[in-house]
């Protein structure tokens, strides 16, 4: 069954002819499943917690090749603004949208996190949501201000991060330790080991003027399959492609090093990949 599950991750011939690989994020996984099938089931949850109606203009932040953008825009009917920091990627997803036909519903800004505010106006959307796309976010509070400014008074912000759970502790150097190697090989930030855990999340969400309404670590739910499965499978078979490799990365932009620390981290239930927080500005 995990031979299946990782077979999904890999290209098809078809798919290898596209300029960008499909966007990755991790999900939760069950038998037989198809990682695009888990990765939507994955969007919808969010999208269903942020109270999507027909017509609202939704910000997604770190669009990549626009692959949540468009199925949102599918299921949700909503008009969908992505932003991501890669030019060609919004080139790309700027294409998808006009072959799918839904270019009048999804557009695409090419514009980093610092330049959110300076690319698009106060107040202009009903939602925004992020999926893994702000860990490399200097801090919590430099990403959600912003971002709190893009949101209508009563609009909501739903993000899925990658947080140290409440099991991590900062004041144990083995922990400590495993936080500098995962930010090491995951060319992520240094941060303080306490300033991305999931506690200072919400509390950064509070501090820029918004109400949580949601907070959940998805990968502490009890499935049979774990969502690291895939990942310490691949570890396992010497022929999984890994960045650096002359074949796309199967998991985004992981290293093997990287996949290492986020198995070892997992397995310790102190890291998640999987953190939601879904809060609310004032009216």
């Amino acid at each position: 069954m995990l031979h299946y599950m990782l077979s999904t991750l890999r290209p098809s011939p078809s798919s290898a002819r596209r300029r960008h690989a499909p966007d990755f994020h991790f999900c939760r996984l069950f038998a037989g499943d198809a990682h695009a099938l888990a990765l939507a089931r994955h969007q919808h949850y969010l999208c269903a917690l942020l109270g999507l109606r027909p017509g609202m203009r939704v910000l997604n932040v770190g669009s990549g090749a626009g692959d949540a953008a468009l199925e949102l825009v599918r299921y949700a009917d909503v008009e969908v603004v992505g932003v991501d920091a890669d030019a060609e990627k919004v080139q790309y997803a700027t294409r998808c949208a006009r072959e799918a036909g839904m270019s009048s519903r999804a557009s695409f800004v090419h514009a980093d996190l610092e330049d959110l505010s300076s690319k698009l106006p106060a107040e202009s959307f009903d939602a925004i949501f992020a999926i893994e796309s702000l860990k490399a976010a200097p801090s919590f509070e430099s990403i959600y201000t912003p971002l709190s400014r893009l949101l209508k008074p009563g609009g909501k912000i739903g993000v899925v991060d990658w947080c140290w759970t409440p099991s991590f502790s900062p004041s144990d150097p083995d922990h400590c330790r495993l936080a500098e190697a995962l930010e090491l090989a995951a060319h992520l930030p240094p941060r303080a080991p306490s300033a991305r855990t999931m506690a200072s999340a919400r509390a950064a969400l509070e501090d820029s003027g918004l109400a949580v309404r949601h907070c959940e670590d998805l990968g502490a739910r009890a499935d049979k399959i774990a969502w690291y499965a895939p990942l310490e499978g691949a570890l396992a078979d010497g022929a999984s492609p890994w960045l650096g490799n002359a074949r796309p990365s199967a998991f985004g932009g992981l290293s093997r090093d990287a996949a290492t620390v986020v198995v070892q981290a997992a397995k310790f239930q102190l890291f998640t990949p999987m953190a939601v927080f879904v809060a609310q500005k004032g009216a």
